[in-house]
């Protein structure tokens, strides 16, 4: 009887530990990526720029919100949990110049914050914020929406 109760316990702990798992636009976010004031900093100067961009590219696109995490997992674990994520799909391959690495991913049928309407999901090693370089893998997940 004891031990089932504590099984019982555990199983309630873990579901509602995963329940809880930060979403955005229905994208969860990578287990263990926080956002704390560098990935923050980059979130800051990254989103005006991405919408000034996308405004000029698609009149009437509004800016939906951007959220940035980062984490010490390596580039290619984080590439495989999005992968494996219902209602994505990669744009191409993951793109590799030196160190340099990056991954795109969108909403199921094209619908990319990038074409104006949509969520991109981009992840990135090493980024930076002004003269500060980061090894880490930076996710940034992006929304858009036509008006």
């Amino acid at each position: 009887m004891k031990k089932d109760i504590i099984a019982i316990a555990t199983l309630a702990v873990l579901s509602a530990t995963a329940a809880y798992a930060e979403e955005h636009f229905g994208v969860t976010v990578y287990p263990g990526a926080k956002a704390d004031a560098a990935a923050k900093a980059y979130c800051s100067k990254f989103g005006p720029e991405s919408v000034r961009q996308m405004k000029e590219m698609f009149k009437g696109a509004v800016d939906g919100g951007t959220f940035c995490y980062r984490t010490n997992d390596e580039f290619n674990k984080v590439v495989e949990y999005y992968r494996k994520q219902k209602g994505l799909e990669a744009m191409g391959a993951p793109s590799e110049r030196g160190n340099n690495k990056a991954m795109v991913f969108c909403k199921e049928g094209m619908q990319c914050a990038s074409m104006g309407d949509g969520v991109d999901i981009s992840i990135s090693t090493p980024w930076s914020v002004g003269a500060t370089v980061y090894k880490d893998v930076l996710i940034t997940i992006r929304k858009a929406v036509q008006k």
